[in-house]
């Protein structure tokens, strides 16, 4: 092989070797932050699912309670009673429940 051929495949090589780290280097630093930003919305996802779930739990005790009220009371003036306390319950989970909004899920921009 002659001289200019092996400076020609020399420039090449460097240029390739330079190119495969570059691209290595862009696309890990990109996969790293896709990482970071999964993460983020997972950690805030279980967050606003557990606070979401604890409210749940008091609408099923609520209703259970409201149902156990009207079977077991004794007049139509405790069942009215046992609903009011219901709906009063249901109107403050609900309430609550908009302070744990599901967060957005992760789009492609300069951040995520």
């Amino acid at each position: 092989m002659s001289p200019g051929k092996q400076r020609l495949f020399g420039v090449v090589l460097v240029v390739l070797s330079v190119t495969t780290v570059g691209s290595t280097v862009y696309y890990t630093n990109e996969q790293r932050e896709i990482s970071e930003c999964q993460a983020e919305f997972n950690d805030q996802f279980i967050n606003q699912i557990s606070e979401r779930n604890k409210i749940a739990s008091s609408d099923r005790e609520s209703l259970a309670d409201l149902v156990r009220s009207v079977i077991n009371s004794g007049s139509r003036a405790e069942s009215r009673k046992a609903l009011e306390k219901y709906l009063d319950t249901k109107d403050i989970n609900d309430e609550e429940r908009k302070k744990y909004p599901l967060p957005e899920l992760p789009k492609k921009s300069a951040r995520c």
